[in-house]
C-alpha cells in the first residue's frame, strides 16, 4: 500500500497519470477510482480564462501526505495517488487528479470524497482568477477576494482580485 503526492507546473496531463496506472498496486485492485478537478470557465459568476495556483510547498506536501495516509488507512486502500497544479491552469484544464485503488468500490468512492474535502479544508493552496478580456469589473467580495476584474493598459486580461485561499477554512469549493 502506498501514497504518492506530486505537485506539477501547469495543468495535470493524462500522460503523467497514465504512467502510474501500470504500477503493481493498481494491478491487484478490484476498484480504481479517478477524480479530476477541472478549472471552471467562471469564478463567482464572472468569466475567467484561468486560475493561478500557489502553495507553500513544504507545508502543502506535508499536509497532503498526512491526509492521504490517514484516508488510505481509514479505508484500507491499496494506492492513493494525487497530482495538484501550481501556476497557471487554463479554464477546462485539470488542476487536481486523484487516483485511488482499493479492493472494493465503496471505500474508494468514499475516500475520494473525503480526500477532496480535507484537501480544500486543510492544505495551504491559494488560487487567483485571471479574468477574460471584456470582464465586467464586478467585485468578488462574497468570496473574500478584494479587487476588481479588468484589463491592463494594453487591454490584456488582468487578475481578478487577490489570491483566494483554497485550504484551511476558505469555504472554496
Amino acid at each position: 500500500m502506498s501514497v504518492s503526492i506530486e505537485m506539477v507546473d501547469g495543468p495535470v496531463s493524462p500522460e503523467v497519470v497514465q504512467a502510474v496506472a501500470a504500477s503493481e498496486g493498481f494491478a491487484s485492485a478490484g476498484a480504481i477510482i479517478e477524480f479530476r478537478g477541472v478549472v471552471r470557465p467562471s469564478e463567482h459568476g464572472e468569466p475567467i480564462d484561468a486560475l493561478e495556483y500557489e502553495a507553500y510547498e513544504p507545508m502543502a506536501r506535508r499536509e497532503l501526505e498526512r491526509i492521504a495516509r490517514a484516508i488510505r488507512s481509514r479505508h484500507a486502500l491499496i494506492e492513493v495517488r494525487l497530482w495538484h497544479s501550481r501556476g497557471r491552469v487554463e479554464a477546462g484544464a485539470c488542476s487536481l487528479w486523484i487516483v485511488i485503488a482499493s479492493a472494493h468500490r465503496k471505500p474508494a468512492i468514499a475516500a475520494v470524497d473525503e480526500l477532496v474535502d480535507e484537501l480544500k479544508r486543510d492544505v495551504p493552496f491559494w488560487k487567483r482568477a485571471c479574468a477574460c478580456a471584456g470582464a465586467s469589473g464586478a467585485s468578488h467580495e462574497e468570496s473574500g477576494q478584494s479587487g476588481r476584474a479588468g484589463h491592463d493598459a494594453d487591454g490584456d486580461r488582468a487578475a481578478v482580485g487577490n489570491h483566494q485561499r483554497v485550504g484551511r477554512g476558505s469555504g472554496a469549493g
